[in-house]
C-alpha cells in the first residue's frame, strides 16, 4: 500500500536536490571580504585563535585570490567559537565576515550531462536543437535572402540524409523564393547605400573636433612636506591613509576621488610636519602595504591641486 505521506518525506517526489555532506562540513567555516595580500599561512594563524585549525583555503582565480576561503577546524565547537570570536573583525583593513560553510548540494557538484537521441537510421544526434542564425545587421536583407537560400539546399541534404528526395515541383519552388528574394535584397541594398554615402558626405563637411592633448607632469616647486601616494586601494580611506603613517608626524592626508560618486581613485596625499619627515617616510615607507596594495611615494609638486590631481590621472603609476 501506497504511503500517502510519502510526497512530503521522498525527497524525490518532492523534486528537492539531495546534500553532498562531508563530516568535515559542521568543522568548516567560510571567511570573506579577505585582503588580496592575505595568504593561507595568515588565514590559519589567523583563525588558530579560535582553536585546532586542520586546515585554510584561499580560493584563487589563476594565482589571484578571490578574496575569500574556507577553514576547517578539529571540531564543530571550535567552528562555532570562530564565528563568534572573528565575525566582523578588522584585518589588514578590511572588515571580514565569517559564517558556516553550506554544504554542496549534489546539483551543483554534478555537472550537467548533454543528452543525445538516436534517429531511426542510427546515427547519435543532441537533443537540444540549435535556432537558426539571424542575419546580421550589417548584412541586410541581402545576407538572410542568401540564409535562406542556404536553409533550402540543407533542407534538401538532410532529406537525402534520410532516405527521401525533394520533388522536382518542390526545388523549383525553393529556387523561387530565393531569387525573388535575393531581388528585394538587392533593391533595400542600393537603398541603404545611398543613404550611407549622404550621411558620409554629411560627416566629411563637418568641422573635426579638436584633440584633446594629455597633460604631463606638473611644474612647479618641489613641496617640503606634501608626499603623493600611489597605488592605493579602492577600500582606502582618509582615516586610514593616515593611519598607515602613524609612525611619523603627519598633519592630513587625503584620498582623491571622482567628481561623481564616492569612488577613489587610487592614489592621494599625506602631508607631513616638516622636510625631514617627508624625506624619512619617503625613504623608508617606499613599498608600503596599505590595505593589501604596495604603494609608491614621491615627493609632491607645490601647484595648483586641480592641475596636480589631472597630472597624477595621467600618470601609469597612478593607475590602481
Amino acid at each position: 500500500m501506497t504511503d500517502p505521506n510519502q510526497s512530503i518525506v521522498d525527497p524525490v517526489a518532492n523534486n528537492v536536490q539531495p546534500v553532498t555532506k562531508n563530516e568535515d562540513d559542521d568543522k568548516k567555516v567560510f571567511a570573506g571580504n579577505l585582503a588580496f595580500a592575505t595568504t593561507e599561512d595568515q588565514l590559519k594563524s589567523l583563525f588558530s585563535e579560535a582553536g585546532k585549525v586542520t586546515h585554510a583555503q584561499i580560493i584563487t582565480r589563476g594565482t589571484r585570490s578571490l578574496g575569500y576561503g574556507f577553514v576547517t577546524f578539529s571540531s564543530e565547537t571550535e567552528a562555532q567559537t570562530a564565528i563568534q570570536l572573528l565575525n566582523k573583525r578588522d584585518v589588514d583593513g578590511r572588515e571580514i565576515s565569517v559564517e558556516s560553510a553550506k554544504p554542496q548540494t549534489a546539483a551543483d557538484a554534478e555537472k550537467p550531462k548533454a543528452r543525445r537521441t538516436r534517429s531511426k537510421k542510427g546515427t547519435e544526434s543532441s537533443s537540444s536543437s540549435r535556432a537558426p542564425r539571424r542575419a546580421r545587421a550589417d548584412e541586410g536583407e541581402e545576407g538572410a535572402a542568401e540564409e535562406d537560400a542556404a536553409k533550402a539546399v540543407n533542407g534538401d541534404e538532410a532529406k537525402e540524409a534520410n532516405g527521401t528526395k525533394p520533388s522536382k515541383s518542390a526545388k523549383r519552388r525553393q529556387k523561387k523564393k530565393a531569387a525573388a528574394a535575393a531581388a528585394g535584397a538587392d533593391g533595400e541594398a542600393a537603398a541603404t547605400s545611398g543613404d550611407a554615402a549622404a550621411e558620409s558626405s554629411e560627416a566629411k563637411a563637418r568641422a573635426p573636433r579638436a584633440k584633446r592633448e594629455p597633460k604631463g607632469k606638473p611644474t612647479g616647486e618641489p613641496s617640503k612636506t606634501l608626499v603623493f601616494v600611489a597605488n592605493l586601494a579602492f577600500a582606502t580611506t582618509d582615516d586610514s591613509l593616515k593611519a598607515a603613517f602613524s609612525d611619523y608626524k603627519v598633519k592630513s592626508a587625503h584620498v582623491v576621488k571622482r567628481r561623481s560618486g564616492n569612488r577613489s581613485k587610487g592614489f592621494g596625499f599625506v602631508d607631513f610636519e616638516d622636510a625631514s619627515e617627508q624625506q624619512r617616510a619617503i625613504a623608508a615607507a617606499q613599498g608600503k602595504q596599505i590595505d593589501g596594495r604596495d604603494v609608491t611615494l614621491q615627493v609632491a609638486v607645490q601647484t595648483d591641486k586641480e592641475d596636480q590631481v589631472e597630472a597624477a590621472e595621467a600618470t601609469p603609476a597612478a593607475a590602481a
